[in-house]
């Protein structure tokens, strides 16, 4: 019923495995219909991922730099001159990746950091709503942006009024 609604289907499974496990997760993935699934890069399997993905017509997002403040542990880690999100950053947009999973709680350095490295894939962006992020991100990418607003939605007195508001002050900040 979402594609009736114009409207994405990911699957945010976080898939972080080797490769017949990534393959049977994303053929059930399209098989139940999903549009995306996000996964971690951390297994370094990203490119048979990806291939994975694509054969299916199923699009990859990548996790980047999340909303949630204990992966900066992983995310933040040094690589070098670079942080390991930018290095992850690098690779969504040298292989052509669908996109990233970018947090909007994010600090505006790393946001910056993030804006000249990745220039041209979509940006998954959760953390609006429940988790207070700001709209900086969906500022910053535009209409790249796939916003994702759960909890303040789903258990707001009127669901589909609040899902209308952030709508509204989404489309208002990329137009």
């Amino acid at each position: 019923r979402i594609h009736e609604q114009d409207a994405l289907s990911i699957l945010d499974v976080k898939l972080s495995d080797i490769g017949t496990s990534n393959d049977a997760c994303c053929f059930w993935a399209h098989e139940c219909g999903f549009d995306a699934i996000t996964a971690s890069p951390f297994p370094g399997n990203i490119a048979a991922l990806w291939a994975s993905c694509s054969a299916r017509d199923l699009g990859l997002f990548l996790l980047c730099l999340m909303s949630n403040p204990e992966a900066d542990m992983f995310m933040k880690a040094r690589l070098g001159e670079e942080y390991a999100y930018e290095r992850i950053a690098r690779e969504i947009e040298s292989n052509g990746i669908t996109g990233a999973v970018i947090g909007a709680t994010i600090s505006d350095e790393d946001r910056m950091r993030l804006v000249n490295t990745l220039t041209s894939r979509l940006v998954l962006v959760p953390g609006i709503g429940a988790q207070k992020g700001s709209f900086g991100v969906v500022e910053s990418f535009g209409r790249r942006c796939v916003v994702n607003v759960s909890r303040d939605v789903i258990f707001s007195d009127d669901p589909a009024a609040r899902a209308r508001s952030y709508r509204d002050m989404i489309r208002d900040i990329v137009s």
